[in-house]
């Protein structure tokens, strides 16, 4: 489960006004990079490159829901686990 910390901090990478500070861009580079590691390892247990990318895509747009309140933690982690059941399925 997220911290609220990063649950906050995302909004602000994902939906910058204005310019971004040091400390945003480096956020910005920070979530970029667990969306990578989130489709890594679906590309590790499924071997589809392009389940990996979709993951990439899916993984931002679900936290950019969550960042700007359009959904819950609990709706954020449930799409979360329903992709990557998805995913399995969908390599079976």
């Amino acid at each position: 489960m997220q911290r609220e910390a990063r649950a906050v901090g995302a909004a602000i990478v994902l939906a910058p006004s204005g310019r971004m500070t040091s400390n945003e861009r480096v956020g910005a580079v920070k979530h970029r990079l667990h969306d990578l590691i989130q489709a890594g390892a679906v590309w590790i247990v499924t071997g589809h490159a392009g389940l990996a990318a979709l993951e990439f895509v899916l993984h931002w747009m679900i936290d950019f829901a969550k960042c700007e309140n359009w959904t819950g933690i609990h709706t954020d982690q449930a799409l979360h686990v329903a992709c990557k059941v998805a995913y399995v399925l969908f390599a079976l």
